[in-house]
């Protein structure tokens, strides 16, 4: 079936980052360093994602780093966690240093013989940039919410990826999730 298509986009984190051991290992960091009450971090997680989404839907302006923080504190005012916004940066701190899952890197390779690959994620430039450095391949396509000025699954990515400086990127197909 991939032989129909010439170009492969990727979300990155969750896709080919481990963004949830990351995520649970920043908040697991975080918590310790401000001495957060036992068993918070399990509350956390649950209630991250749903935060997340409502801000990047309520602001959809703001930069992936100012998402991460205000989540992060929008989490820890509901769970009863005292963070304050100078410590709410750690997510955005602790990203870059992500890894990829075990097989991302040689699936990629493999990909990249017949494929244009490509990344449409939901961080600013220097948060990608500083996760690039964990690959082995080179991403021909890269749109970031920064750029495009939305989170997905707004169409703002894959209309960019679709238009890549004006070229035609063959058969493609457009499946964001509602």
């Amino acid at each position: 079936m991939l032989d129909q298509f010439d170009v492969i986009t990727f979300d990155c984190y969750g896709t080919l980052i481990d963004w949830e051991t990351g995520m649970r290992r920043a908040f697991r960091k975080a918590m310790t360093e401000t001495r957060a009450e036992p068993g918070l971090e399990a509350r956390s997680f649950k209630l991250y994602e749903m935060e997340e989404r409502r801000i990047e839907k309520e602001t959809p302006h703001l930069l992936y780093r100012d998402v991460l923080s205000k989540t992060a504190l929008a989490v820890a005012r509901k769970i009863g966690w005292n963070l304050s916004k100078a410590e709410a940066s750690f997510l955005a701190d602790e990203l870059p240093h992500w890894t990829p899952f075990p097989d991302t890197n040689s699936s990629l390779e493999r990909l990249a013989r017949r494929h244009t690959l490509g990344i449409l994620s939901n961080v600013d430039n220097d948060l990608l940039t500083g996760t690039l450095k964990h690959f082995t391949r080179r991403f021909d396509i890269i749109v970031t919410a920064e750029n495009v000025k939305s989170y997905k699954p707004a169409y703002g990515h894959f209309e960019e990826a679709q238009d890549n400086q004006g070229q035609t990127l063959g058969p493609c197909r457009v499946e964001p999730v509602p």
